[in-house]
């Protein structure tokens, strides 16, 4: 991202926020034993902190999930405006050859409000059955489901109702939705770096599928928080900023839960009368109107409680209405955790190990055999290790090959499986433990959330391994195998 696209920068006194307070946010986030990616906040126009957690960058994309949604329902608002469509337009209208041949009386009344404020009248996510259909016709799949409920009175999470927006966008507008938002949003706010999937049909995926940067995110949040002006011009019209930003559908009826306060258009409602777009696994835009603020965050989260709770806890009452007096001890305290965050240490030393990358003791690792698995259901069958000064080849599988850097990552891209094509950074660590030669291996999926460790004690010609990743159904909990190897 060039200068000249990036937001102004200021430190947090002059925006009146106690860099103690950011630093005590971080500590927050360290003692909850969440995994951030990165952090942003903004303040007053102004990027008063930021942090990438090696070995995350600033201008590298990451997959941001459901904030996809808020985009595509900032395009859905600039259509509006253009007069391309309403927001009481029937969802049937736009797809008539694709409707069920006697279409039901609430499937009859959908609008495309209710598509924007997960009101639809399905009882559940639909978004399965359409992916999962044969024929790979999304929208045709999603019209085929039962709508249960009347639309407009039931609320139910659905990024099928987020990709029928796309699909009607490009209806209506005549290209795809990442294509509309190019001219009308993304280079006006400076963002170069978007990437989005589309579906086989060409259709850009409305409710995930965007990748960019943490910057880009934080510009959404300020053109949100600015009312849609952005540089003296309005981007996107004010009334759309309060459509969405408001009470559309009840979601819950806890008072305390964030995931309980009301659904907007594509962004939920939060306490403390903030709003914000939330993608899986932690990617998040905080929209703080009271507070003039903007927090965007990118992670690989399992939990996402502690990390909302640090924000109110930490963030909201640190922002004053005044610039506060210079604080040099405690700015530079944070300035220094911020450029140190890191997600690369060796959890060997803590556990007792002895972390021993020297080349000699590298060498040591049995190379050049294949080692084989008893379960067959192990995420790796077979592997086997080639070993150089610098790094460490793993062959998984005989034909798939990860790099691991024994002083730094090493990039690569995963070459079959759900994760092919991804890049991947590789880090490998190794130690002793209890008289045994101990080889962790860390992968990271640098655009994504995911990451995965594999630890493996070698014993003679037998292997130990244990394999954690940390996002998922079974995220931190250990794939466990016994390997042999065998000549």
């Amino acid at each position: 991202m060039s200068e000249s696209n990036r937001l102004p920068r200021s430190t947090p006194e002059e925006q009146g926020i106690s860099s103690a307070a950011v630093e005590a946010f971080l500590n927050a986030v360290e003692a909850s034993g969440q995994e951030l990616h990165s952090f942003m906040l903004v303040r007053g126009g102004k990027v008063t902190a930021e942090g990438w957690w090696h070995p995350y960058k600033p201008d590298e994309p990451h997959q941001m999930f459901s904030v996809s949604k808020s985009f595509t329902a900032t395009a859905i608002g600039l259509a509006v405006n253009e007069g391309l469509l309403s927001v009481d337009d029937k969802v049937l209208s736009f797809f008539p050859e694709k409707a069920p041949s006697i279409p039901s009386e609430n499937l009859q009344e959908m609008r495309v409000h209710d598509l924007l404020a997960m009101g639809t009248g399905h009882e559940t996510d639909v978004t399965g059955p359409m992916i999962q259909c044969e024929d790979g016709d999304w929208i045709k799949a999603f019209l085929e489901q039962p709508v249960q409920h009347k639309p407009g009175t039931h609320f139910a999470y659905d990024s099928g109702a987020s990709h029928m927006l796309s699909a009607i966008l490009q209806k209506v507008a005549g290209v795809t939705l990442f294509d509309y938002l190019q001219t009308r949003l993304f280079q006006p706010l400076g963002i170069s770096t978007a990437v989005w999937d589309t579906w086989p049909d060409g259709t850009t995926v409305g409710g995930y599928g965007l990748r960019t940067t943490t910057e880009s995110i934080a510009k959404l949040g300020q053109l949100y928080l600015q009312d849609g002006v952005w540089n003296g011009r309005q981007l996107v019209p004010s009334e759309w900023i309060r459509q969405s930003s408001m009470k559309q559908i009840d979601n819950g009826s806890d008072p305390d839960n964030d995931w309980h306060q009301g659904y907007g258009y594509q962004f939920w409602l939060c306490r403390h009368d903030v709003y914000r777009a939330a993608g899986m696994f932690g990617q998040y835009i905080f929209v703080m109107p009271k507070q003039n603020a903007v927090v965007a965050i990118t992670s690989g989260l399992q939990e996402e409680k502690p990390i909302l709770d640090a924000v109110w806890e930490h963030l909201l009452p640190a922002m004053k209405e005044q610039p506060l007096p210079p604080a040099q001890a405690a700015y530079s305290s944070l300035a220094a955790r911020l450029r140190s965050l890191r997600l690369d240490h060796a959890p060997a030393e803590a556990n007792g190990g002895e972390l021993v990358n020297q080349p000699d003791d590298v060498l040591q690792i049995p190379a050049g055999r294949t080692y084989h698995f008893d379960d067959d259901q192990s995420f790796i069958k077979t592997f086997e290790l080639q070993v150089d000064g610098s790094f460490i080849t793993l062959i998984k599988d005989e034909d798939e090959h990860f790099s691991f850097g024994l002083d730094d990552w090493k990039e690569g891209r995963a070459e079959a499986g759900v994760m092919k094509g991804e890049r991947m950074l590789g880090r490998a660590f190794v130690y002793r433990k209890a008289g045994s030669l101990v080889l962790e291996l860390n992968f990271r999926f640098i655009e994504t959330p995911l990451n995965m460790r594999m630890v493996c004690r070698f014993e003679g010609r037998e292997l130990q391994a244990a394999i954690t990743q940390n996002i998922g159904l079974q995220s931190g909990v250990p794939e466990k195998a016994a390997g042999r190897y065998a000549e």
